[in-house]
């Protein structure tokens, strides 16, 4: 998430407006990370991917085969999060929309630790 969302007041996290753009800013940067796994994966940018596995530590690494399992969980978690857009109704959809906002913030951190960019702590 960007700094601008942190520094909010708890309060101010609750406004549908905050909601929103936590939301968009988190499903931004799942698109990002989702198409730099898809690149390690398929191989089509090996400069990149010798610079992520050159930033590795050993005990963040993970296979290729594990990178394609994390991508299937991604599909298949992302079509879930979307049959429960489905189902929810107008007074849970602020709720609902926050928690699918820290469903996919968790997301982008499960890529950016697979990726080895996120085993120190850091991005």
């Amino acid at each position: 998430m960007n700094n601008q969302s942190l520094d909010r007041h708890s309060s101010d996290k609750d406004e549908p407006a905050f909601l929103l753009e936590d939301w968009v800013q988190a499903i931004k940067e799942l698109h990002q990370w989702h198409y730099k796994l898809n690149q390690v994966i398929n191989g089509k940018n090996s400069n990149e991917h010798i610079a992520i596995n050159s930033s590795f530590k050993k005990d963040c690494q993970w296979s290729i085969e594990n990178l394609i399992k994390l991508r299937l969980d991604l599909m298949y978690s992302l079509a879930t999060l979307e049959k429960e857009c489905d189902l929810v109704d107008e007074t849970a959809t602020l709720w609902q929309l926050n928690q699918h906002t820290k469903t996919i913030i968790n997301w982008n951190k499960n890529i950016k630790n697979a990726l080895g960019l996120d085993c120190s702590g850091t991005a």
